[in-house]
């Protein structure tokens, strides 16, 4: 019987331990004091993992808006931006 409870105390240390690495994955992503993601890892175990990292990443998406939009306010192109250059058959060099 000391065997199962000490089994069983092992493992709730385990998750909660595991729900509290989770949650540092969530603050990461940009979910700022959300407790959430502790509580459904806590309760859900993988299935709570899966979903704290199948949530999307904020910071890299506030990232990408910002040089979106710094590329419209330049007023360039991406063609321009990126000098994308076209090579014909003639300027290669020969085999």
């Amino acid at each position: 019987m000391v065997i199962v409870i000490s089994a069983l105390a092992a493992a709730v240390i385990i998750d909660i331990i595991m729900a509290n690495l989770m949650q540092n994955v969530a603050f990461a992503k940009g979910y700022d004091t959300s407790i959430h993601s502790f509580a459904i890892c806590l309760l859900l175990n993988f299935a709570g993992y899966i979903y704290v990292l199948a949530l999307p990443d904020l910071i890299a998406r506030k990232n990408q808006e910002e040089i979106l939009e710094a590329l419209k306010n330049q007023g360039t192109s991406l063609e321009e931006n990126f000098q994308i250059t076209k090579i014909t058959d003639e300027e290669l060099p020969p085999l």
